[in-house]
């Protein structure tokens, strides 16, 4: 995660693995906090229309939770500094989000997000 630049082929794999790794870590917890940490851990990397990792999951295959969570941890990773990029403008992450309503994102999740009434970002 904190490499410059591009991953090769093999630390790509390796990367992906973190979603097994957390999964794992508390999949056997009867804690109700747990078990939604083991959803997303587990799903935060699927997309909606199936294209994700680690299960290829689409649409609402996807727990509520690990769709919640996918929004938030590409909210996260593009509106803050990163070792290999800078932060992107506020307008041009919420931009990114709406364009990717049905893609990577539940178009209800991002509807929830347009509803806001503190939101100034609407989709163009």
């Amino acid at each position: 995660m904190h490499k410059p630049g591009s991953f090769t082929p093999e630390e790509w794999k390796i990367m992906q693995s973190h979603v097994e790794i957390g999964y794992e870590l508390v999949r056997y917890s009867n804690q109700d906090i747990l078990k939604y940490a083991t959803i997303i851990s587990h799903q935060h990397h699927e997309k909606w229309d199936g294209t994700g990792y680690p299960n290829g999951l689409k649409g609402e295959e996807i727990n509520l939770i690990g769709r919640i969570a996918s929004l938030a941890d590409v909210f996260d990773a593009l509106a803050h500094d990163r070792c290999y990029k800078k932060a992107w403008p506020m307008e041009e992450v919420i931009q990114f989000i709406y364009n990717q309503d049905g893609k990577h994102f539940d178009p209800k999740v991002v509807r929830r997000i347009q509803k806001n009434p503190r939101s100034n970002y609407r989709r163009q």
